[in-house]
């Protein structure tokens, strides 16, 4: 596995990202014979939200294959995403979109700001449209499983995801579309297969962070996005911060928390293309995260804009937090504090339950 670009970026690996790496060339070389070879990009990692939802998948990658590999659900580098492409059309007006794939997708109006002859800012606005066919993709995915590499070859989803695309921007008012470009797609060589994973081939649009935008990068088989791990504290944000960013994102549902939109990059490099207003995939994992995140992305009541749609308990400042065995006993250890038990079975310190409640609680052991 070549993990030059890694290095380039960590000086030595973090042993997190070692231990993926070592994770992906293991499963390739279970089919060694079939493998040319494996690149892992500035961005390889896992990808938490995707993981949250479809399981173990990785990002920033580009394995090329000999015609006869076969493809098994284990290949966790081929993400459930495939065919995702990020077209730009000149101009746009705004508007919000509901129907977009649960994460990693996007559909907004960007600007970019320039100086003209005589010093004054001025601004260029276009739309980007950032998506794949959502089930569609996820099916495809699956029914790679079990086939050669050379049998599932084909551009017709390309095409399809690029309609796709178009369908999206046209509520915004395009009729010109600039370019589009393509990651999680299989290519085909003289003999051989090339996958790139959240990677591109050459000159495209590249995401530096969701709130940040998107770059235009002129380079060779380099990633396809900038983002890191780290997710901002909107909760540490000030109040105008808090109401600014509320304004200018949108996603379907009543959820405060988006993960996918707070992600941070982990590069220094600019958005070119400057997020103005945007839609995006509403990442459905609330489920699934711990408390500690939850608060970290959750604005307080008061910063909550009445353009955003939300629950109404959040105007209340209270929060979902799954229900899980470790919280379940931090919140035991509360239970003087707060009044978190029914007041019909605990009091003074003491739990009084029904017997058939001892009894299920025996029959756990």
């Amino acid at each position: 596995m070549d993990v030059s670009d890694l290095e380039r970026r960590y000086g030595t690996l973090p042993k997190s990202i070692e231990t993926e790496v070592n994770a992906v060339w293991e499963q390739l070389s279970k089919q060694s014979e079939h493998v040319i070879s494996a690149k892992a990009l500035a961005n390889f990692d896992v990808d938490p939200d995707m993981t949250m939802l479809y399981g173990k998948t990785h990002r920033g990658l580009i394995v090329t294959l000999k015609p006869t590999y076969v493809v098994s659900k284990e290949d966790t580098w081929i993400p459930t995403n495939l065919h995702q492409v990020r077209a730009l059309f000149e101009s746009g007006s705004y508007q919000h979109v509901d129907e977009l794939a649960d994460t990693n997708c996007s559909v907004g109006i960007y600007d970019v700001h320039k100086t003209n002859a005589i010093g004054e800012f001025e601004k260029d606005s276009y739309t980007i449209v950032d998506t794949h066919l959502k089930d569609q993709a996820i099916a495809e995915r699956e029914a790679w499983n079990g086939k050669r590499v050379s049998e599932v070859y084909s551009t017709a989803k390309r095409d399809e995801t690029l309609k796709y695309a178009k369908d999206l921007a046209k509520p915004f008012g395009v009729d010109k579309m600039l370019r589009a470009d393509f990651t999680n797609v299989l290519y085909r060589g003289s003999k051989s297969y090339h996958f790139y994973n959240n990677a591109f081939k050459d000159t495209a649009m590249v995401l530096v962070s969701p709130l940040a935008g998107y770059k235009l990068v002129e380079a060779q088989d380099h990633p396809a996005d900038l983002m890191g791990t780290d997710l901002v504290d909107v909760k540490a944000l000030s109040a105008e911060t808090q109401r600014r960013l509320y304004e200018k994102v949108h996603w379907a549902g009543c959820e405060l928390v988006n993960t996918f939109v707070m992600r941070k990059s982990y590069s220094d490099i600019t958005a070119s293309h400057r997020m103005r207003q945007a839609s995006f995939s509403d990442t459905p994992i609330h489920q699934l995260m711990d408390p500690e995140t939850i608060l970290k992305l959750t604005p307080s009541a008061e910063h909550i804009p009445d353009s955003f749609m939300v629950h109404e308990h959040f105007y209340k400042n209270r929060l979902d937090i799954p229900i899980t065995p470790g919280v379940a006993i931090k919140l035991m250890g509360l239970r003087d504090v707060y009044k978190i038990l029914n007041p019909e079975f605990y009091s003074n310190k003491q739990l009084t339950l029904p017997r058939d409640i001892v009894q299920s609680l025996i029959n756990l052991e």
